[in-house]
């Protein structure tokens, strides 16, 4: 995407986003997340952008096992379930860390 598109989307000028990238001009927490948003980046991305820009992280991560997130959790395991008896695994993106895997996994691993 070239810095005009970025602008565009971000509803800025693109000298405001050249200086931005030169480190000339710094972003303000809006700014940041205007950008964010018009990258399509994630949740997660976007409060690492945050926190690389000094902000703190504007959204709330929690674990799997949140009680907030049981919604998740059951379709999750039924889809783990069902690739049984092989051996199947959620990752984070990128495949970092592994966050649940089924039985099959646990006894492969």
């Amino acid at each position: 995407m070239s810095q005009l598109d970025l602008a565009l989307r971000a509803g800025t000028i693109q000298r405001h986003g050249s200086f931005i990238e030169q480190g000339r001009s710094r972003p303000g927490r809006g700014m940041v997340l205007r950008l964010a948003k018009s990258m399509e980046l994630t949740l997660r991305e976007r409060n690492e952008m945050l926190l690389a820009a000094g902000f703190a992280p504007a959204f709330p991560e929690s674990p799997l096992d949140d009680e907030a997130l049981r919604p998740v959790r059951q379709p999750l395991e039924t889809i783990l379930d069902g690739h049984l008896p092989y051996p199947a695994m959620v990752v984070r993106p990128h495949g970092i860390i592994l966050v649940t895997a089924n039985r099959a996994f646990e006894m492969f691993y």
